[in-house]
């Protein structure tokens, strides 16, 4: 069975066009959120894997709390390199 992601209709163009952006990222997206969800918590996953799951959730508007607070245990903390803090940084916007 195929997924379903349905939203309101919004009333501006904008959020009209954000809907589209998000159908499109979910159609080119491999992975389904089951399965994004069973490789992490495994605990055993690279950091781009994270940076799409986070991704896939804020598309979704699902909670980043646990991936973010991983992301920054995990590759943050042990290497802190510039584009992983603009990564948080940016992530923590949205």
């Amino acid at each position: 069975m195929q997924e379903m992601f349905i939203r309101v209709c919004p009333e501006n163009k904008e959020g009209f066009i954000n809907n589209g952006i998000t159908a499109i990222s979910e159609r080119n997206d491999p992975m389904k959120l089951p399965a994004y969800q069973k490789i992490f918590a495994t605990n055993s996953y690279k950091e781009e894997f994270l940076r799409k799951y986070i991704d896939k959730c804020k598309r979704l508007d699902l909670s980043t709390d646990l991936l973010l607070d991983a992301f920054i245990t995990k590759y943050s903390k042990t290497y802190p390199v510039d584009s992983n803090v603009v990564y948080v940084k940016v992530i923590g916007k949205n």
